[in-house]
């Protein structure tokens, strides 16, 4: 018979630097999945929503990295994808990939349709006219570029 234990938590819970490190990695995982599907979608709305949680997810990645935790990032960004954009520069993102005026221009306009969450939830009004997006092609590759050096930059811990 199996025995039931609880473990009650005492005190501050304080992650291990391996749990940090698995969660980073993992949080990049799902960017990685998103990003591909994304490519892969045949629907403008569906891959634009894909890209999206692409993007959140790599930056969110990036600014883990950075020593930020999961309620930080969550009061203080959100799926704010051009606030999450400009705090991972302040953090030195753009130090590591080239980032141009045109993508963070694009960043800023597919962020008004991204948070309102537009894309995740289906409006029949599509069957008629598509919501005003940037063109996704250069974030497309944005996001390759991201995902390339966060490739390279989180790892699995052993």
């Amino acid at each position: 018979m199996a025995r039931y234990v609880e473990l009650v938590p005492v005190g501050k819970l304080v992650w291990s630097t391996y749990a940090k490190g698995l969660r980073n990695f993992v949080w990049l995982r799902y960017a990685n999945e998103f990003h591909n599907i994304a490519i892969k979608a045949g629907s403008l709305i569906v891959r634009a929503f894909l890209l999206g949680r692409a993007l959140e997810l790599y930056f969110k990645a990036f600014l883990f990295s950075r020593g930020y935790g999961e309620t930080d990032l969550k009061k203080k960004f959100g799926h704010n994808l051009k606030r999450l954009l400009d705090e991972a520069i302040s953090h030195g993102l753009d130090t590591k990939i080239h980032i141009s005026h045109r993508v963070r221009t694009d960043i800023e306009a597919f962020n008004s349709v991204y948070t309102s969450k537009t894309l995740e939830y289906f409006s029949t009004q599509y069957l008629l006219t598509q919501p005003k997006l940037p063109e996704l092609g250069r974030l497309l590759r944005f996001a390759v570029a991201l995902k390339k050096f966060l490739g390279t930059h989180i790892r699995k811990p052993t």
